[in-house]
C-alpha cells in the first residue's frame, strides 16, 4: 500500500511509533522478530495449514512439495505483496505487527483488513473517506478478524466483537471497523458487510450500533458506503469531543446521505441506507437535544420498515423496530404526555416477537433491557407501580443472558438501568430495601463502566448513584449519604460538561441542587441553600420549557423548594413569594392528567410554602389556599398507594387546619 502523508486535521499511521535506543524509528515487524518464528511458522503451515494433498505425500518429500507451493507466489509477487498475503491466509500463526498507537486528544478509529477484500481496495476507500474528518486519526490493523461460517452466525459475530474489544485495548483506539466481502449469489451481487466495535458499546444515550448490526451494501456502491461509514464515525465522535462542531459536520453528512437514499435503486441496500440515516438523525437529536431531529429519525425508521417486510426480512424488521423504540423513548422522555413512551413499549414488544431468546439470546436481552427502560420512564408518570414492576422484571430477564463474563459493558449498562427502576420503586415505598438494591446495582455497573473506558457512561452512572444516595440520605438522620451524593454529582460533571452534552449537564446540575438543598436543610447556615438555588438556575438555562417541558417543570419545582427553605430563614417574604411562583409555573406543565404523582408532589410543596406565608400574615387566606393544595395532593397519593407521601401530606394538612382553628374567633 502506498504510504500517505498525514494532514493537519487527521493522520493515518501504518506502523507503530517504535524507536531504538538512539531514538531512530523501527519497522513494525523487524527481521529478527520474523526469523524467530520461522520454525514454528513453516512447520505449522506445512503440517496443519497446508493443502490437504501435501499430507498424502510421503514424509521425506513433503518439504520439497511445500517449497514448490510457496515458490509459486514468490515468483510472481514482490515481498510487499507476499507478507500481507501470508498474514491474511495464516493469520492464526503468523506473528502480527504491534498495532499503531493513537495520538493524544484525537478520536482514533482502527480499520482491520476486510475478509476477501482483494488488494485491500475497499479498505483504501474507507481510509480515503475518513481522512478528511477533523479530530479523527485512522490506524491500520494488518490483521483480519477471522470471521467464520458458523451454525449460529450471531454468536460468531459476538465472538468477533469480543476479540475486537481486545484489539481496541491493545491499540488504545476508540473504534474498530471490521468486516467481510460476501461472494455473489443467485440474484444478489457481491456485498460488503461492515461492523463497528467501540470501547463504549451499548447502553447510554449516544448512538452505538448493536453487535450484529452491520452496514451491508453492494461492493459497487462505493459512494454510499463511504457516506455511511463517515456518518457512523461522526455519530461516535459526538460523544468524544465538543458536540457542537461535530453536530454541524454530522448534519452535512446526513444531508449528503439523504440524497443518496432518495436516489438509490437497490432494494435491500436502500433499507440499510434508510437505517443509517435514521441512526444519524437519532444521534443528532439525542446529543444536541433537538426534538425535530428525533422526529426525522422516527420517520426514517418507519420508511426503513417499509423496505424490510416482516415476512421476508424478520431479522432486519426486528432490528428496525428496536431502533424505532429507542427514538420514540428518547423523544417521549422529553415530552409531557405518554403517547411516545407507549409507542416505544409497543415497538420493543414487536421486536421481541422475532428476537426470541432461543434464536438470538443476546439480541433478545438487548430488547428486554430497552423495554425495561421504556417501562420505567412510563411508570414514573403514573400513580401506580405496575409498569415499574414490569420494568424490573424485564431487566432481570435481560441480565440472565447479558452476563458480566459474556458482555461486560452491556451487563454494566443493564445494571445501571435496573438501578434506575429500583430507585423509582424505592421512592414510593416507606422502607429502604429497594433503594439499597439500586445503590448496589449502580456500584456493580461502575466496576465495568469505568471513567477510562467509557467516560460519558461512567458519568451517567455516577449521576444515578448520586440520585439513589440522595433519596436514601433523605430518610436517614445523618449527612453521610448526602455528602456522598454531592461527591457523585460533582464527579459526573467533570465529564458531563455543558459544551459536550448540554441536557445531561443540566440534569446533573438539577440533581446536585437537590442534594445541596437537603444538606442545607440540615445545617444552620444558608451557604448550601444558596449553592442549591444557583445550581437550579444554571440547569434552567438548558432545561427550557420549549425544549423539555417536563424537565423544566421539575427544576422549577426544585427551585421552589430551595427558595422556600431560604425564605423560612429570612424575616421577609420575598423568597417565599418566589417559591410560590416557581411551584405555580411547574404546575402549568406538571398536570394531573400527564404526571399525577409529580403534580401531587408539587401541590404538596405549594401547600407548604403557602402555609409558611400564611403564618406570617394576619388573615387566613394563604392558609386556606394551603389546605386546598394539600387535599388535592392527598387524593392522588391515596389513589396511587404512595404510603410515605400520604403520611407526610396528611401531617402537613393537620398542622395547617390546627393553625386555622387557633385563629378562628372565639364565640
Amino acid at each position: 500500500m502506498t504510504p500517505r502523508e498525514p494532514t493537519d486535521e487527521s493522520s493515518i499511521s501504518e506502523h507503530p511509533p517504535l524507536v531504538d535506543a538512539q531514538g531512530r524509528p523501527l519497522p513494525s515487524t523487524s527481521p529478527a522478530k520474523r526469523r524467530s518464528s520461522w520454525k514454528v511458522f513453516w512447520g505449522e503451515i506445512r503440517d496443519e495449514y497446508g493443502p490437504r494433498w501435501i499430507r498424502l505425500i510421503p514424509q521425506p518429500f513433503r518439504w520439497f512439495a511445500f517449497v514448490l507451493v510457496v515458490s509459486i507466489p514468490l515468483a510472481w509477487s514482490s515481498s510487499d505483496h507476499w507478507w500481507p498475503w501470508v498474514q491474511q491466509q495464516y493469520r492464526h500463526i503468523v506473528p502480527s505487527p504491534q498495532p499503531p498507537l493513537p495520538q493524544a486528544k484525537q478520536f482514533a478509529i482502527a480499520i482491520a483488513r476486510l475478509e476477501k477484500d482483494t488488494n485491500d481496495d475497499l479498505r483504501d476507500l474507507l481510509v480515503e473517506g475518513l481522512r478528511g474528518l477533523p479530530g479523527v486519526q485512522v490506524l491500520l490493523f494488518n490483521r483480519a478478524t477471522g470471521l467464520r461460517v458458523a451454525s449460529d452466525p450471531r454468536e460468531e459475530e459476538f465472538r468477533i466483537q469480543r476479540q475486537a474489544q481486545g484489539w481496541l485495548q491493545e491499540s488504545q483506539a476508540d473504534l474498530l471497523l471490521w468486516g467481510q466481502v460476501l461472494p455473489a449469489t443467485a440474484g444478489k451481487e457481491r456485498m460488503v458487510r461492515l461492523f463497528f466495535t467501540g470501547r463504549d458499546t451499548d447502553h447510554q444515550e449516544t448512538l452505538r450500533l448493536e453487535a450484529g448490526q452491520a452496514i451491508e451494501l453492494p461492493v459497487a456502491a462505493r459512494a454510499p458506503l463511504e457516506a455511511m461509514v463517515r456518518t457512523q464515525v461522526l455519530a461516535r465522535l459526538g460523544g468524544f469531543s465538543d458536540s457542537q462542531p461535530v453536530g454541524r459536520a454530522l448534519r452535512a453528512e446526513i444531508d449528503r446521505l439523504a440524497v443518496m437514499v432518495r436516489d438509490w435503486p437497490f432494494g435491500q441496500s436502500r433499507f440499510f441506507l434508510h437505517l443509517a440515516l435514521a441512526d444519524a438523525w437519532q444521534t443528532v437529536g439525542n446529543q444536541m437535544g433537538e426534538d425535530a431531529s428525533l422526529k426525522k429519525a422516527i420517520k426514517a425508521y418507519q420508511e426503513a420498515l417499509a423496505g424490510a417486510p416482516r415476512a421476508t426480512e424478520p431479522v432486519h424488521w426486528a432490528l428496525t423496530q428496536n431502533n424505532l423504540g429507542n427514538a420514540l423513548r428518547i423523544l417521549g422522555e422529553r415530552e409531557s404526555g405518554t403517547t411516545r413512551l407507549e409507542e416505544s413499549v409497543a415497538a420493543y414488544r414487536l421486536a421481541l416477537e422475532e428476537r426470541t431468546r432461543e434464536r438470538v439470546p443476546l439480541d433478545w436481552a438487548m430488547a428486554q433491557s430497552n423495554l425495561g427502560t421504556a417501562l420505567a420512564s412510563l411508570g414514573k408518570r403514573e400513580s401506580g407501580t405496575t409498569h415499574l414492576e414490569e420494568s424490573v422484571t424485564a431487566f432481570r430477564l435481560a441480565l440472565e443472558e447479558r452476563t458480566r463474563e459474556r458482555v461486560p459493558l452491556d451487563w454494566a449498562g443493564t445494571q445501571n438501568n435496573f438501578g434506575n427502576a429500583l430507585k423509582t420503586l424505592g421512592e414510593r415505598e416507606s422502607g429502604t430495601t429497594r433503594l439499597q438494591e439500586s445503590i448496589e446495582a449502580y456500584r456493580l455497573a461502575l466496576e465495568e463502566c469505568t471513567r477510562e473506558r467509557v467516560p460519558l457512561d461512567w458519568a451517567g452512572t455516577q449521576n444515578n448513584l448520586g440520585n439513589a444516595l440522595q433519596t436514601l440520605g433523605e430518610r436517614e438522620s445523618g449527612t453521610t449519604r448526602l455528602q456522598e451524593s454531592v461527591a457523585s454529582y460533582r464527579l459526573a460533571l467533570e465529564e458531563r460538561t455543558r459544551e459536550r452534552v448540554p441536557l445531561d449537564w443540566a440534569t446533573t446540575q438539577n440533581n446536585l441542587g437537590n442534594a445541596l438543598q437537603t444538606l442545607g436543610d440540615r445545617e444552620s447556615g444558608t451557604t448550601r441553600l444558596q449553592e442549591s438555588v444557583a445550581a437550579f438556575r444554571l440547569a434552567l438555562e438548558e432545561r427550557t420549557r420549549e425544549r423539555v417541558p417536563l424537565d423544566w417543570a421539575t427544576t422549577q419545582n426544585n427551585l421552589g423548594n430551595a427558595l422556600q427553605m431560604l425564605g423560612e430563614r429570612e424575616s421577609g417574604t420575598t423568597r417565599l413569594q418566589e417559591s410560590v411562583a416557581s411551584y405555580r409555573l411547574a404546575l402549568e406543565e406538571r398536570t394531573r392528567e400527564r404526571v399525577p404523582l409529580d403534580w401531587a408532589g408539587t401541590q404538596n410543596n405549594l401547600g407548604i410554602a403557602l402555609a409558611i406565608l400564611g403564618e406570617r400574615e394576619s388573615d387566613t387566606t394563604r392558609l386556606q389556599e394551603s389546605v386546598a393544595a394539600f387535599r388535592l395532593a392527598l387524593a392522588v397519593f391515596e389513589a396511587g398507594q404512595a404510603a410515605s407521601y400520604v403520611e407526610t401530606t396528611q401531617r402537613n394538612l393537620e398542622q395547617v387546619l390546627e393553625l386555622i382553628t387557633k385563629r378562628a374567633p372565639q364565640r
